[in-house]
């Protein structure tokens, strides 16, 4: 049924590409085939083929060829069709596939991939060599992943401006609330996805985080129905939602060996002798701040104020007043998916792929072809993402196209003898189609986040002009879409590290680890930076680990470029950011928690292995790592909304933290 439907949908494009006139239902209905005989069955085929052709951004357009025609008609103008010549200089063209390599997600890398191919065969100069185009490139490599189920209709409705409606689960709360919202635009902040609009159920300004949203998104009204009031700031918007400002104060006790996250923002730092020092902090929430301060266990305690002081002793208290027996008694586990949403064990079924999937695919095979000449087999099929075979299908589908049109029309000749393809003739469609809305989104979101990463390249900035020129109305969507990459004094380290890259220069790094509170120093050959999900990374050869490291920006104390030269071992291989940032070994420690539903958000900040409902809204969750030591504090900072289940010996070193810590105040 897919394939018969994709052939009568590129016999229609095809058809009235070719036509110069307007042609009627009737007149489509006898040149293409596929189509039923009875009228009502033709017409509801036909409605279901005009939306499918303008989802794809095929623009189909409606009118009359004179005053005295009595039924309207349809054409594409092939000046609307057409994606525009595009020519990009070397570095502009390497720049552009790293772009279309951004997005991790499905869809969207889909759809940057799409965009990618209609470059090329829109004759984008330097983007045929995908492996120079990697040597050549800027030594940064992003990636975006978009695991919520809530982004792809939330993008949608953002790009639609459509209102929508979902059920939102707020933080440290049980329960969902169902919430109605104009969606302004999607933010990724800190590496978490946010939706900022107005919200009618509040009647004001909102934001969500993505991975709060429980069930289907909803659209609530159709297209164009909401308007983004002028000068709004979603990045903003989700900035002040997420920081708040520090109006309070705290006087804290704090080792004089630990405390280095706390030091790093101190306003002022004093000695109180005994091996201690007295650091005075500035917060914005008690409850919140509290849990933080609790993370050091034995190393802070607070002098002042006393409610933040009684917030962190219960905390403190909260975890001894864990029993064995688990936090909610010994109701049975409700079936639970893996971060992954499939039972363990079992294996991922190949996706269908559509008709409309197929025609996009099509469309610019041809024009792909066209601009090479000659093309192989193998080397179109890899371009194409598919097997020699599905390449095939494709190529007769295309070259069987009939059409018993009106008026002479140029039919597709094409061949594929001898492991080559040759097109001799496809006039109508030898241009690729413009680019659609999703995907010019998903190559100028991607080149944004990449020109907030200093490079003193110049590329970048000349291709997103050269993109947004040729998508057009296209482009406007991708404005809406936004990464916050880092802060202001990251981005002067990155541009430090960038500079080190391109002299080959060695590092010097004084480095602070939460899971251990200590600051180290080392010196690091850098490789290159990596910009996952907002967070921006040096991956390099660490003298001091003798191995490949990554550090994360935001936690480099000091950075010095050295005068020496840079030597990374020829064996020395950088981390595949494709599977993942952090990947979990089997000799890594297996940690198994048992979370309330307040703390439900340690699932979606921590990679877990597996996640299972316990009801009333609580988790289990099994996690591996090769270091226990950031699990012992956050165990600590969650009090008696956690408890370790298993290891044993880890369950021992929270308690016994905690009760050290309460010592401090003098309790027992």
């Amino acid at each position: 049924m897919s394939k018969r439907r994709t052939e009568r949908l590129l016999s229609i494009v095809v058809l009235l590409l070719s036509s110069r006139r307007y042609l009627t239902a009737e007149e489509i209905r006898a040149a293409v085939r596929g189509y039923p005989e009875e009228h009502e069955a033709f017409k509801r085929m036909f409605e279901r083929d005009k939306e499918e052709l303008r989802e794809l951004g095929i623009p189909l357009e409606t009118g009359l060829n004179n005053a005295l025609d009595e039924e309207p008609g349809y054409r594409i103008k092939k000046q609307d069709y057409e994606l525009p010549e595009i020519r990009l200089e070397a570095d502009e063209a390497a720049v552009l596939g790293i772009a279309s390599r951004v997005w991790q997600s499905a869809a969207l890398a889909g759809a940057a991939a799409g965009a990618l191919l209609k470059l090329k065969a829109a004759g984008a100069a330097g983007t045929s060599d995908d492996e120079d185009n990697r040597a050549s490139g800027p030594g940064i490599e992003p990636r975006l992943t978009t695991q919520e189920p809530a982004f792809g209709p939330l993008w949608e409705a953002v790009r639609d401006r459509r209102p929508v409606t979902f059920a939102h689960q707020a933080s440290g709360r049980s329960g969902t609330t169902k919430r109605e919202l104009e969606p302004w635009g999607v933010v990724n902040w800190k590496g978490r996805w946010y939706v900022a609009g107005h919200d009618r159920t509040r009647n004001a300004p909102r934001v969500f985080r993505l991975s709060r949203i429980t069930g289907p998104v909803k659209m609530a009204g159709p297209v164009g129905s909401v308007t983004v009031p002028p000068g709004a700031d979603v990045r903003e918007l989700v900035k002040d939602w997420d920081s708040p400002a520090r109006d309070h104060t705290a006087v804290l006790g704090v080792r004089a060996d630990a405390g280095f996250g706390l030091r790093r923002w101190a306003a002022e730092i004093t000695s109180a002798g005994a091996g201690w020092d007295r650091v005075t902090v500035s917060f914005a929430d008690v409850p919140w701040y509290a849990d933080y301060l609790a993370w050091f266990g034995p190393d802070v305690m607070v002098l002042e104020p006393p409610d933040l002081r009684e917030a962190v002793i219960s905390r403190l208290k909260g975890v001894l007043a864990l029993t064995r027996g688990g936090m909610g008694g010994a109701q049975p586990p409700t079936p639970g998916g893996s971060p992954g949403g499939r039972p363990p064990g079992q294996t991922q079924q190949p996706r269908m792929v559509t008709s409309a999937e197929r025609l996009r695919r099509l469309l610019a095979l041809v024009p792909y072809v066209v601009s090479r000449k000659v093309v192989g087999l193998s080397e179109a099929a890899a371009a194409f993402g598919m097997t020699e075979r599905e390449l095939i299908d494709d190529l007769n589908l295309a070259w069987c196209v009939e059409l018993k049109a009106p008026e002479p029309y140029c039919p597709i000749d094409l061949s594929y003898e001898g492991g080559e393809i040759t097109v001799s003739q496809a006039e109508s469609i030898a241009r690729p189609l413009r680019l659609a809305a999703d995907e010019a989104s998903a190559l100028l979101v991607a080149l944004r986040m990449l020109a907030e990463v200093p490079s003193g390249d110049s590329a970048v900035a000349r291709l997103i002009a050269k993109i947004e020129a040729a998508a057009g109305a296209s482009a406007a969507a991708s404005s809406q879409v936004t990464i916050q990459i880092d802060s202001p004094n990251v981005r002067d380290l990155a541009a430090k590290i960038t500079t080190a890259l391109a002299a080959g220069k060695r590092l010097h790094l004084r480095y602070y680890v939460p899971s251990r509170d200590e600051a180290t120093e080392r010196d690091v050959d850098p490789m290159r930076l990596l910009v996952v999900e907002g967070r921006t990374y040096l991956e390099g050869w660490c003298r001091l680990a003798e191995g490949v490291r990554l550090f994360r920006l935001d936690r480099v104390i000091d950075l010095d470029v050295l005068d020496v030269p840079r030597e990374v071992p020829e064996d020395a291989e950088g981390k595949d950011v494709d599977a993942g940032l952090f990947q979990a070994s089997e000799s890594d420690e297996r940690v198994e928690l048992e979370l309330s539903s307040v703390a439900r958000w340690v699932a979606e900040y921590y990679p877990c292995e597996s996640v299972t409902e316990l009801g009333e809204g609580r988790l289990r969750v099994v996690l591996r790592t090769p270091d226990t030591g950031w699990v012992r504090r956050l165990a600590l900072r969650l009090g008696e909304d956690a408890q370790v289940v298993a290891p044993a010996t880890l369950a021992a070193e929270v308690r016994e933290s905690a009760a050290a810590a309460l010592a401090l105040y003098d309790l027992p």
